[in-house]
């Protein structure tokens, strides 16, 4: 669980080395475009911390982002979406669990939730993928002191306001496919996660809230070394992957037009295969926007 959100106003009292926003430039660019680090779950107010940013969202011609936000609200891939959350009728909690295991997880998730009225029966046609992120969403929401559901946040907020200037977004992946990487993981493999945060769950929270900071701090190094602390080699290739698919989507449109690319920031900073690595091996500037 490396994506925990942490005590926001642990953050204010820290200086910001600007790192999360940069310039790519030279080559065949006949203008400078813009390359982003997010973090999915930040609230839309961030934006005002992050020096160069506003301008820059209103110089660009265009946002690309991972998955536009039409896509993400549109009522089909939604519906989808939400079958995608339950298991297959054979394969529930309590199946997929010996039962000594099932009375451990659901004694582990009782003392997490600190709720007698909620058990792991509560949670049992569900896939324990579905359970992880719904663990993940309760503790971003304490810790952040926000409703998800009534605060806008970061990703979304930045390509509206682009959109908000007539300017239009452009997607690197389909919805389709970042549903299938969330599900990619087989039922047992989701079994062993959610038992294994839940049994490290203090330890979870505070590893997430470690990360945290360094992104609020706009420190990237210091989110790659936390990352890399306990990486998963399938994590590790699938982002590798997808960086090298993304160079030459980004490249095709910042030829075309400024852009101002907006990704996860966990996607930029990995010495061989981030993206700011792979573009300056393509022959192109990449500065940060102090």
């Amino acid at each position: 669980m490396k994506k925990m959100i942490l005590l926001f106003a642990l953050c204010v009292a820290f200086h910001c080395s600007g790192q999360l926003l940069w310039k790519v430039s030279g080559g065949d660019l006949p203008k400078p475009s813009y390359v982003f680090g997010t973090y999915h779950v930040a609230p839309e107010h961030f934006i005002e911390k992050v020096p160069g940013l506003l301008q820059v969202i209103d110089s660009v011609d265009a946002i690309v982002v991972e998955v536009k936000e039409e896509e993400i609200t549109n009522p089909s891939n939604f519906d989808t979406y939400i079958q995608s959350m339950y298991a297959p009728v054979d394969s529930t909690l309590d199946v997929v669990f010996s039962p000594e295991e099932y009375r451990e997880v659901d004694s582990l998730l009782r003392q997490v939730l600190m709720c007698d009225t909620i058990s792991l029966c509560s949670y049992n046609h569900y896939k324990p993928s579905t359970v992880v992120q719904l663990l993940e969403n309760d503790i971003f929401s304490s810790l952040m002191g926000i409703d998800f559901d009534s605060v806008p946040l970061l990703d979304s907020s930045l390509e509206r306001r682009v959109n908000a200037r007539g300017k239009p977004s452009y997607g690197l992946e389909t919805f389709e496919y970042q549903s299938q990487l969330l599900n990619k993981a087989s039922l047992r493999q989701q079994a062993d996660e959610l038992k294994d945060i839940l049994s490290n769950y203090n330890d979870c929270a505070f590893e997430a809230a470690r990360l945290s900071i360094a992104y609020f701090m706009q420190d990237l190094e210091r989110v790659r070394e936390i990352v890399n602390e306990s990486p998963s080699d399938l994590d590790m290739l699938e982002c590798a992957e997808r960086n090298k698919a993304w160079v030459p989507k980004i490249l095709e449109l910042a030829r075309a037009q400024q852009v101002l690319v907006c990704v996860g920031a966990a996607h930029l900073v990995e010495p061989f295969t981030g993206l700011l690595y792979l573009l300056k091996q393509a022959g192109y500037e990449v500065e940060p926007v102090l």
